[in-house]
């Protein structure tokens, strides 16, 4: 995910900063239905590109 940091997220306020965001989606699939999903993504460096602060 890419954009600009324009509203509130995460409860940090608008700061006009580009952002981008990684994540990986990992399903399970039985009889070719999805029956689990996971989404894990780096959210602290999401939070550090938002607010130009480590976390």
């Amino acid at each position: 995910m890419r954009g600009t940091h324009t509203g509130t997220f995460m409860g940090v306020t608008a700061s006009g900063n580009e952002v981008e965001r990684h994540a990986v989606a990992i399903f399970s699939i039985e009889d070719g239905k999805v029956v689990e999903g996971h989404i894990v993504s780096d959210s602290g460096g999401l939070l550090e590109q938002l607010t130009n602060e480590p976390t």
